[in-house]
């Protein structure tokens, strides 16, 4: 049986995190992901990717908080590898 933590919210957050297994759900339950490719992509000049209208948002100056763009963001394009093996 496999078990991971379940947390809810940001990141890092393990303050009553517990351990749950697929036994703790009703049979119907279906568990989903979802992602947006500009917040962990990054690699924004590799591979042949062109800019984004996000990338071009992001870029000018005032439209961001803190001049945040999402060039490396979480760096999914060098860090794939290490996340699919995490899995297994």
């Amino acid at each position: 049986m496999v078990k991971k933590e379940l947390f809810l919210g940001n990141e890092g957050a393990d303050s009553g995190a517990k351990e749950v297994s697929r036994s703790d759900f009703p049979p119907n339950f279906f568990f989903g992901v979802a992602t947006s490719a500009y917040q962990i992509e990054g690699a924004c000049k590799e591979g042949g990717r062109g800019a984004s209208i996000w990338d071009s948002f992001s870029h000018t100056e005032g439209k961001t908080v803190d001049g945040s763009t999402g060039d490396i963001a979480v760096d999914h394009y060098h860090r794939y590898k290490v996340s699919v093996i995490s899995y297994f």
